[in-house]
């Protein structure tokens, strides 16, 4: 079963967070905004105050990554 309320708009931008590399100021995160992070590039990600914050990371070469062990 699929639930719908129908289209919505929205009269602000929804800021749900932040991304930031070592070094360099904040930026802001917005629904449906993609951020591309290059090995060995301190970072880190996580939610405005008043939000919550989720993330998909998806790998291109998980053989050459240690931390993936058994899965090779």
């Amino acid at each position: 079963m699929v639930l719908a309320q129908g289209w919505a708009t929205s009269n602000s931008y929804a800021v749900i967070g932040y991304y930031q590399e070592k070094g360099q100021p904040a930026r802001l995160l917005f629904p449906g905004d993609i951020v591309e992070i290059v090995p060995d590039v301190e970072h880190w990600h996580g939610a405005v105050p008043d939000s919550w914050f989720a993330h998909i990371a998806i790998t291109t070469n998980p053989q050459t990554m240690p931390s993936c062990g058994s899965l090779r």
